[in-house]
């Protein structure tokens, strides 16, 4: 898609054909004709790597380029059976809706259209783990359908909405009495304020439309570009086509590759146009050291206004949410 060697031979280059686009010396794929024109925006990474530390499992490449964190030895044992647990570390976004300044009304993070995966099978790097469920995003709904409606289900009240959410706000503070007497303290204490933080947002008046985007005038959604946007996934792709689990020659698939791969950033302080990283001659591994996650985090953070990535644990105690990896000079 986004690195494509055309003078390679056909088994590593395939089918498609490179295509120039607004960004004087990049190309991309010949089937993303729109995003070329856009490219200009766009700053691509290649040569993304896990260094080896991934396991070529969905689990641990997700956590790992979600969280800038390679994935520990139960991602190794269990592989895509590996559950969210509490002291896991914190999504990139988690990360940021923790250390911006507190919206008046709205939640600081969002997953959308949906959480992915399914119970029993949820990914872990996508929830803010050793942060607290206070910091945990909210599911946000849409559809290609309707591409401009959304909807928070967390935050939805029905008709007999008011009369519910009272007796749920008491049915909670019954609830608190008896937390006393749980081991868990630290944990229950960052549901209730999770729970707390819900009812203040059912209740406030702009909550809901603040989701009506057809609503919004069109200069605003201009301003939307100071948005960051970043493209990722938990692994790149096989640079030769043929693998066995994907069909075959006659297939023509490429199975999972972690050890390389690119990015996209674009939006949110980042520089337009430009290209950091590169890949042998059949993109298969990266030409030199290679980009970390831990370097596309910090990149993230950066673009966020982020620089300051110490926090406590429940109790008390100082810890860096992230060490290692420097921020790409794709920076405005």
């Amino acid at each position: 898609m986004w690195d494509m060697k055309p003078d390679a031979t056909r088994e590593f280059r395939g089918e498609f054909r490179p295509v120039a686009t607004s960004a004087d010396g990049v190309t991309i794929c010949e089937h993303m004709p729109q995003l070329a024109r856009q490219a200009h925006h766009l700053a691509l990474v290649h040569g993304v790597t896990d260094g080896g530390r991934a396991t070529g499992d969905h689990h641990a490449g997700y956590s790992y380029n979600l969280t800038g964190h390679a994935p520990d030895l139960t991602f190794r044992t269990q592989g895509n059976d590996r559950r969210p647990l509490p002291g896991d570390w914190p999504s990139m976004a988690c990360v940021v809706g923790m250390k911006r300044p507190r919206h008046r009304v709205l939640p600081q993070t969002f997953t959308r259209p949906y959480h992915p995966s399914r119970p029993p099978y949820t990914r872990p790097g996508q929830f803010a783990g050793r942060l607290g469920r206070e910091h945990d995003p909210f599911l946000l709904q849409g559809s290609f359908a309707e591409p401009m409606s959304f909807t928070v289900p967390d935050l939805v009240v029905e008709a007999d909405g008011v009369r519910r959410l009272e007796d749920r706000r008491r049915l909670l503070a019954d609830l608190e009495s008896l937390r006393r007497g749980l081991d868990d303290e630290a944990s229950v204490g960052g549901s209730t304020r999770q729970q707390q933080r819900a009812f203040e947002l059912l209740a406030a008046a702009g909550t809901a439309g603040a989701f009506d985007i057809a609503a919004e005038p069109a200069r605003v959604r201009d301003r939307y570009g100071s948005t960051l946007l970043l493209v990722t996934s938990e692994m790149g792709r096989k640079p030769r086509i043929g693998d066995p689990r994907s069909g075959g020659p006659r297939g023509a698939g490429r199975d999972h590759w972690t050890v390389c791969m690119s990015v996209v950033l674009a939006g949110g302080g980042i520089r337009g146009g430009t290209v950091h990283g590169a890949t042998d001659a059949r993109a298969e591994y990266p030409a030199g050291p290679g980009v970390e996650p831990a370097g596309v985090a910090r990149t993230v953070y950066g673009a966020m206004g982020i620089h300051d990535l110490w926090t406590t644990d429940p109790l008390g105690r100082p810890y860096e949410l992230l060490e290692g990896g420097r921020a790409l000079p794709i920076l405005g």
